[in-house]
């Protein structure tokens, strides 16, 4: 990862400061920073993070090499002209020159985590704020310990608000992000089961997520899913709750939801504590996809926003990569949905692709991988994806992985013939699989491409337009 930063007089010296390091060497400006030595060079603060597999101490000599004369690290030989700032914790210390950084930066920030549609929010929260201010957000999937502060520094004085996407797999590492964002508005999308195989309960999830009011400012708002009972019933010591809903359960809630997959929208009314507003469209399909733009509403509003510009910027929403895009391939439409998967929005995948093949009275067809990180109930847990698919009226099944398979085995003892389920276990290479498919296919199908991120099922679309093109 490397960042450039909104800063032109940002030197070692503020990095020192913010972090309680100890500067080392001659104080310099910082035009970028990285986590990555090969990224390095002369301008670029290198950070020595330490994980897992690799300790980023051990390519501080490559990283100089590379004309690289800044390091931040834990421990240090001194080499040459390069000077170091040097600290406990190299990663909690970047979110602590992120807050410093921050502090410089005296605009509204929104904060937005949740088990599944972060990232949907974090784009409908843009599109509206970018109607009216110059806004940042975090870009691609840096929204962990890592990218989130290394986002921070990207800010420019140009920036009249940012809106931060905040994952976590552990305790902790949201309050951490939280800290160092403080936003002004929290927002809390939804408790999944993502994450079950660490926190074991969804309680434990919620608690976590719960985190990102640590750094929420006195006065600030939380935005919840008021149709989460874990969610219900919250109340902050210096921050107001509000919440959403498309059961009736929340200040603000959506009603009257139609899905339009000719027009590729989806429409739906507002009720608010104020009134009812009619007729707000989004430019996506999807009963879930509500919450979100409902969610960006009341960011809105609480910015100072008429309807008319939040309207507008609804309307502006674009997808991010791999989600929920519909790719034209041959005679036959593919719904991508590959960047992540959870029993959760599975469900609200397959329901938008049975909405799609009745309203244009074609084939439903699934393409399903492994979910990942689900703990004890993981199998179950697919079994009951297979059986959703068969009740959306799902033609054709492919399953992809170990843990794929019991998605097969849920939908055949739904009642899916056992002739219209293909299993491919063997993730090193999808093109058989492509194959497979490509053989069942009828001109008119719509076909769903979702599994988590490890399955990088996108490997099957390509493989199928391969087959198209020969």
């Amino acid at each position: 990862m490397r960042i450039e930063t909104g800063r032109d007089d940002f030197t070692l010296a503020d990095v020192a400061s913010a972090c309680s390091g100890l500067l080392v060497g001659k104080n310099r400006i910082v035009r970028a920073i990285c986590t990555d030595s090969r990224e390095a060079d002369e301008s670029t603060l290198f950070i020595a993070l330490r994980g897992e597999r690799v300790d980023g101490h051990q390519y501080i000599p490559s990283a100089i090499e590379r004309g690289c004369c800044m390091v931040m690290c834990e421990s240090w030989l001194p080499s040459g002209e390069a000077s170091a700032v040097i600290v406990k914790h190299t990663e909690h210390a970047l979110s602590r020159i992120a807050a410093a950084y921050l502090s410089t930066r005296n605009i509204p920030r929104v904060a937005v985590t949740g088990s599944v549609g972060k990232t949907t929010t974090k784009e409908f929260v843009y599109a509206v704020l970018a109607t009216k201010y110059h806004t940042y957000k975090t870009a691609g999937n840096y929204n962990s310990t890592i990218g989130m502060p290394l986002s921070a520094v990207e800010i420019t004085p140009a920036h009249k608000a940012a809106v931060f996407e905040m994952g976590m797999s552990s305790r902790g590492e949201i309050a951490r992000m939280s800290q160092a964002a403080t936003p002004n508005i929290a927002i809390i999308t939804n408790i999944g089961s993502s994450h079950l195989e660490y926190l074991e309960t969804r309680e434990n999830i919620a608690k976590a997520k719960l985190e990102i009011t640590e750094g929420l400012r006195d006065g600030g708002l939380l935005l919840v899913n008021g149709d989460e009972p874990l969610l219900r019933g919250i109340t902050g010591p210096s921050y107001r709750v509000r919440s959403v809903s498309l059961e009736g359960n929340g200040d603000y809630c959506g009603e009257n939801i139609v899905l339009n997959p000719a027009k590729e929208c989806t429409t739906f009314d507002l009720r608010t504590p104020t009134g009812t507003l009619c007729g707000f469209e989004i430019p996506a399909v999807g009963k879930h996809m509500v919450y979100d733009a409902i969610f960006a509403y009341v960011v809105g509003r609480e910015m100072g926003m008429e309807e008319s510009e939040i309207r507008r910027g609804l309307m502006n929403y674009q997808s991010g990569g791999l989600r929920q895009r519909l790719l034209p391939v041959g005679d036959i439409t593919i719904l991508e949905d590959c960047y992540n998967a959870a029993p959760e929005s599975m469900r609200a995948a397959l329901y938008v692709l049975g909405s799609f093949a009745r309203e244009r009275r074609c084939r439903g067809v699934a393409v399903l991988g492994d979910m990942r990180e689900l703990g004890v109930q993981s199998r179950h847990m697919h079994e009951q994806i297979g059986v959703y698919a068969v009740e959306q009226g799902v033609s054709v099944l492919l399953t992809l992985g170990d843990l794929g398979a019991s998605i097969a085995e849920g939908a055949m003892g739904a009642g899916l013939a056992d002739e219209n389920v293909l299993m491919h276990r063997d993730l090193s290479d999808l093109t058989p699989a492509a194959k497979q498919l490509h053989a069942l296919l009828q001109p008119g199908d719509i076909v769903l491409v979702k599994a988590s991120r490890s399955v990088a099922a996108e490997r099957l679309i390509d493989a199928l337009r391969r087959l198209n093109e020969n």
